[in-house]
């Protein structure tokens, strides 16, 4: 568990870049934090792990002051991804994830195990990758060996700062459904920070937005669309809240709630699974001359059929919005 408490960065001129920022984030949870450039979301998650020293309030993880801490000790126990992935050119692939691994006295083989696991946590052969060097890899690549790295010595907290910022819109989809997928294994807590609503709305349990320093809410998705709690929040997540929330439902969820229609066509063009958001479906939809999706099981057999009005009854009864 991560806590600010009241959490102050002024900088010289008496420029506060954060402003008595006070929010609990629970264990094993996502938080992000989201808001325009400069409006302190990165100096906040920087200053958990003391890159960015606080000026007043205090930060807490797992009930621990991090003033308290020995700088280098405290880094050590906090995992750290950045857009660039930060990766060491001049050390193999297995020397970046285990830096952390080997700096606290790890034996070879209990750091080979590790980055063997990791490795293949983050869906790359670690044989194939082990030998190799950070230029030798995709954008895609090095950024999952980031996270790989972040994890190595299994630390309770990760610091994520636009991670999958610099990723072309393809790559950076898969990457935020492959991270989720860990989550749900590692149960990490997690910092993310972010620009993107769309990215926040997928990636966070809960998400913080920021203006000029100052928490605006902090509050779990389906909460922050439904209900923004001043203009800037109601202008941040837009008008299209909406078609936003559907980023939050599944098929299965549509499933549930309406009985579904029994396959009638022979063949279909389009298919979705159980795990597709409804936001996904309805894109593909409205982008297509089809008029029904076939959803399928992890097999590929047919389950049931869903209509463009299936998804339209659902968002109108079940993610209203103020």
């Amino acid at each position: 568990m991560i806590e600010f408490d009241n959490v102050t960065k002024i900088y010289k001129g008496n420029i506060k870049a954060v402003d008595q920022v006070s929010l609990t984030v629970p264990q094993g949870s996502v938080a992000v934090f989201l808001g325009p450039s400069g409006c302190g979301k990165t100096t906040l998650l920087r200053m958990v792990n003391r890159l960015v020293p606080i000026t007043d309030g205090n930060i807490t993880v797992n009930g621990m002051d991090t003033k308290s801490l020995n700088e280098i000790e405290l880094r050590r126990k906090i995992g750290y991804v950045i857009q660039s992935n930060g990766l060491f050119p001049n050390m193999t692939i297995e020397q970046n994830v285990t830096i952390v691994p080997n700096l606290l006295g790890w034996d070879r083989v209990k750091q080979r195990d590790r980055f063997n696991y990791l490795m293949d946590l983050v869906g790359m052969e670690p044989d194939q990758f082990r030998n190799r060097y950070p230029h030798e890899l995709s954008g895609g690549q090095q950024q999952r060996v980031g996270i790989a790295r972040a994890m190595a010595a299994d630390p309770p907290v990760m610091l994520m700062d636009e991670p999958f910022g610099a990723l072309d819109p393809i790559i950076r989809t898969h990457i935020q459904k492959e991270f989720l997928q860990i989550q749900q294994e590692v149960q990490k807590t997690i910092l993310f920070v972010s620009h993107d609503i769309d990215e926040a709305i997928k990636m966070g349990d809960r998400i913080a937005i920021f203006k000029d320093g100052s928490l605006m809410q902090y509050d779990a998705p389906t909460e922050l669309l439904a209900q923004p709690k001043n203009q800037f929040v109601q202008d941040f997540v837009g008008t299209d809240r909406s078609i936003k929330s559907l980023s939050l439902y599944t098929v299965a969820d549509l499933l549930e709630y309406k009985k579904p229609k029994p396959v009638k066509k022979s063949s279909f063009n389009l298919k979705v699974d159980l795990d597709t958001s409804l936001r996904e479906a309805m894109a593909m939809l409205f982008n297509e001359t089809e008029q029904e999706l076939l959803v399928v099981d992890k097999n590929n057999q047919p389950i049931c059929e869903v209509t463009i009005t299936d998804v339209q009854q659902y968002l109108q009864e079940n993610t209203q919005t103020a």
